[in-house]
């Protein structure tokens, strides 16, 4: 508050946040406002770890936020299964953003360039301008399906064509994998589609199936409800929730069935190869390029301990 030599209110200071003020003067009887912001000084910083238990833990020991350790996972997660391919020794580097005001640091920016070491192959993601991430080649980090529908699971079973069938007790092939995990557990959507069922479907329960691309389809049963907002015929995007995990139809604990056809040929969903969204064209190549090969080169001096000078 600022008061002047009469006991009047002069001004008032609204912080809602370091960068952003709102600012309140008398004027005529009333009172005006005016926004006022402050742009932070924008440095890049670097941290790398190695895994021996998770990646949270991980990176945590190299003082990433939370936020940045979620956009590492999220970059990643279409080419690792950070539930099922993390082995020790695993390793991960990024180069990030740091915002600064007053020498202080307030917070992190974007992930620049980020490299991760999985049972010894090596992917690397640039930050393009568009705001996605793309390999040094031009092609997306995004894939058009997710590695899993869902976020916290154990696997309880996988995709085997001479199981033994939980209740029934007969040999039945296991064209699937099943996620075990609470009731009430968000079901995703593993790739942009349309919904061509849902519905009770006999031993599967309550059920969704979509249709992706013309080729592929995805089967996702046993679910305790549905997204009110998805019905039959209508379209759903990568990553949207579609349900929830039950445990309706012949099961003997909640869990999601999942399943990926190709032409109506079922496929192993923890191994089968995802196709590519479409790449950088030649143009946008030529912007992105020179910018890659900077970063990466950066990014391999941090890790030899001889950092680049920036320009």
């Amino acid at each position: 508050f600022g008061i002047d030599s009469n006991g009047r209110l002069a001004e008032l200071h609204y912080v809602k946040s370091p960068l952003e003020s709102l600012v309140f003067t008398p004027d005529s009887g009333r009172y005006s406002a005016e926004t006022r912001l402050r742009d932070p000084e924008i440095f890049a910083a670097y941290t790398e770890g190695v895994i021996y238990d998770s990646l949270y833990v991980a990176a945590k020991k190299a003082n990433l936020p939370d936020k940045l350790i979620m956009e590492l996972a999220n970059i990643f997660g279409w080419d690792i299964d950070f539930a099922l391919d993390i082995r020790k020794q695993d390793q991960f580097a990024l180069i990030y953003e740091e915002k600064y005001l007053d020498d202080a640091l307030i917070g992190e920016g974007q992930i620049l360039a980020a490299q991760f070491t999985n049972r010894g192959e090596v992917f690397n993601a640039i930050r393009h301008s568009d705001g996605n991430y793309y390999s040094p080649k031009g092609y997306s980090m995004r894939k058009a399906f997710l590695r899993s529908p869902v976020d916290f699971f154990r696997i309880s079973s996988k995709y085997n064509l001479k199981r033994m069938h939980p209740v029934l007790k007969t040999i039945r092939p296991h064209r699937g994998v099943d996620y075990a995990a609470a009731t009430g557990t968000p079901i995703k959507a593993s790739g942009d589609g349309k919904v061509i069922w849902l519905g009770t479907k006999g031993g599967y329960g309550r059920t969704i199936i979509l249709q992706h691309a013309g080729i592929y389809t995805t089967l996702y049963a046993h679910m305790s409800k549905y997204n009110s907002k998805v019905k039959k015929g209508s379209r759903v995007k990568q990553g949207q929730i579609i349900g929830y995990i039950g445990s309706s139809g012949l099961v003997t604990g909640p869990h999601l069935h999942y399943e990926f056809r190709v032409n109506g040929v079922h496929k192993n969903p923890l191994k089968v190869k995802f196709p590519n969204v479409k790449p950088l064209n030649k143009e946008q190549m030529e912007d992105f390029k020179p910018v890659a090969n900077t970063i990466l080169a950066q990014l391999e001096a941090y890790r030899l301990g001889t950092p680049l000078q920036s320009n």
